[in-house]
């Protein structure tokens, strides 16, 4: 019974700090650098536990990426039923709401992490946007690989400058997501994207577009 508690002591203390972490972020930004007493700090703990727990800075947000990004996976698994286009635009709605990992991401790769990857689910989305381009429902004279890339850098971009980009066009955050998703969709699948979507999602796409300036 006391290792269970403690088990689960340290899991809750663990979650606290990657939640503190992740909340520094948002605050101060990516290149303000994360300082671990003010995570401690920010989580209410005991400054020894960080290191006790997490050894250093990159291990630390190695864990808050993994944490954030098996919410992330969970999101867009929930949409593996539907159309590609609505698969592809539903993963670049949970990047979008897990915007902090994508800044997790970044900060890692500054730092010369060779651990992290940014190449999302490539085993498995590749593979399906190659078939994607058999059927025909998407532009097929490009390679799947470079159109995964190209997916990545749209996404991971318009989630790291989402608030400056809405601060600067002076466009509220919420309709410039679905203004940028509008342009995401039709870059990405051109005219042939549409043949992936059900008769209701197409008809319902074509008439937002429409609305759009």
């Amino acid at each position: 019974m006391r290792q269970k508690k403690a088990t689960m002591d340290r899991e809750a203390t663990e979650l606290s700090l990657e939640r503190a972490a992740l909340a520094l972020l948002e605050r101060y930004g990516v290149l303000a650098g994360l300082n671990l007493r003010e995570v401690a700090d920010e989580a209410g703990v005991n400054r020894g536990l960080v290191y006790h727990y997490f050894g250093n800075r990159q291990q630390l947000l190695r864990a808050a990426l993994r944490r954030d990004t098996r919410e992330r996976l969970a999101s867009i698994m929930s949409a593996q039923t539907a159309s590609l286009g609505e698969r592809v635009t539903s993963r670049y709605r949970a990047v979008i709401e897990h915007r902090e990992s994508i800044k997790l991401l970044t900060l890692l790769a500054l730092d010369g992490d060779s651990h992290v990857r940014v190449v999302y689910a490539r085993q498995t989305t590749i593979p399906e946007l190659a078939a994607a381009m058999e059927r025909g429902e998407i532009p097929h004279d490009m390679s799947p690989a470079a159109l995964q890339v190209a997916v990545n850098a749209l996404t991971f971009g318009y989630a790291l400058f989402r608030q400056r980009y809405s601060n600067e066009l002076d466009i509220p955050p919420e309709q410039l997501d679905d203004e940028v998703e509008k342009a995401f969709y039709r870059l990405v699948f051109g005219e042939a994207g549409t043949r992936g979507k059900t008769a209701e999602a197409t008809e319902k796409y074509e008439s937002d577009a429409a609305t759009v300036d």
